[in-house]
């Protein structure tokens, strides 16, 4: 994944957030691929050999799960007894 697509992802949650059927269709898609992402790239951070351009990507897929989150709704952030 590339710097630009990491911050266009963010660019898309963000926008999702506004309430878009089609745009949160569009996060939900996105969402496995951003986790699957971070876990493999955790491997080359965990080395020390990610490069400048992978550890500002993982920055930006950081920010997207942070909209993600701070945009979902109360009522959805309660963990379920």
């Amino acid at each position: 994944m590339t710097l630009t697509a990491a911050h266009c992802a963010k660019t898309l949650i963000l926008a999702s957030s506004s309430g878009n059927p089609t745009l949160r269709q569009c996060s939900r898609l996105l969402v496995p691929g951003l986790i699957e992402f971070v876990a493999k790239m955790a491997h080359l951070i965990h080395d020390g050999t990610v490069t400048e351009t992978m550890a500002a990507a993982i920055s930006e897929v950081w920010k997207a799960f942070t909209a993600l989150f701070s945009s979902t709704a109360e009522e959805y952030r309660k963990p379920s007894v």
